[in-house]
C-alpha cells in the first residue's frame, strides 16, 4: 500500500466566519456561508459541513475543505457572468472504513498568560536590575529560551525602577510580551 502525502492543507489560526454552521451548505460566493481566506472545515458527503460529534454512521465519507483568498468570474454558457467566486481546496474523499488511525485535539481557543507580581523595597541609586523571561514554548540548547532586560535605577524611587522596566521591555523589537507598570508598585507582564 502507498503511504504518501498528496495533498497538504494548512490552516490559519482564525476565528470562523459565523455563517458557517452544521449543516450549511459550503458555496463559493464571497460573503454568502463561504469560508474565510485560510479557514478549514470538514464536510460530509454532500458537502455539507459536518456537524460536531457525527460518526461513520452519519456520514461515511468526509472531505477536508480550506477556502482561500483567490477569486475568479465564471461565465456560463448564456453568457451569465458570476463574479467575486472564492476557490476552494478540496481533499480527495476520505472513506472512514479505510482509516486506520486518527489523532486529533479538541479545539481551544488561545489565551494569553498573564503573570503580575508587586514590587517592594527601595531601589538603590545606580544599582543595576534585571528582570528575565523565559519562554515555555521555545527550546534553546541546552535548556528553555530566555531574554534578560537590565535597567540601573536612576534613584530610590520604586515607581520610577518599575515603569523603568516596563519601558526596557516594550522597547525590544524581538520581545514576545508585553509590559505594563501602574502606579502603587504595581507590574504585570502579558504574553
Amino acid at each position: 500500500m502507498l503511504q504518501r502525502t498528496n495533498k497538504l492543507l494548512i490552516g490559519k489560526d482564525i476565528s470562523r466566519d459565523a455563517q458557517v454552521t452544521d449543516g450549511a451548505l459550503i458555496t463559493t460566493t464571497v460573503g454568502s456561508t463561504g469560508l474565510a481566506d485560510g479557514e478549514v472545515v470538514v464536510l460530509d458527503k454532500n458537502f455539507k459541513v459536518l456537524a460536531a460529534g457525527s460518526t461513520i454512521a452519519d456520514t461515511e465519507i468526509i472531505y477536508i475543505c480550506q477556502g482561500t483568498g483567490n477569486t475568479y468570474t465564471y461565465v456560463n454558457e448564456a453568457g451569465t457572468a458570476a463574479t467575486s467566486n472564492r476557490r476552494l481546496i478540496m481533499s480527495d474523499p476520505i472513506e472512514g472504513k479505510l482509516v486506520k488511525k486518527y489523532t486529533g485535539i479538541s479545539y481551544a481557543a488561545k489565551s494569553e498568560q498573564t503573570d503580575s507580581w508587586v514590587l517592594t523595597g527601595t531601589p538603590a541609586a545606580g544599582t543595576e536590575y534585571l528582570v528575565r523571561i523565559v519562554y515555555k514554548d521555545m527550546n534553546e540548547h541546552p535548556g528553555q529560551f530566555t531574554q534578560t532586560y537590565r535597567v540601573i535605577s536612576a534613584d530610590a524611587t520604586l515607581d520610577n525602577l518599575g515603569a523603568a522596566l516596563a519601558a526596557k521591555v516594550t522597547a525590544h523589537s524581538g520581545a514576545r510580551v508585553t509590559c505594563t507598570y501602574t502606579a502603587a508598585k504595581y507590574s504585570s507582564y502579558y504574553w
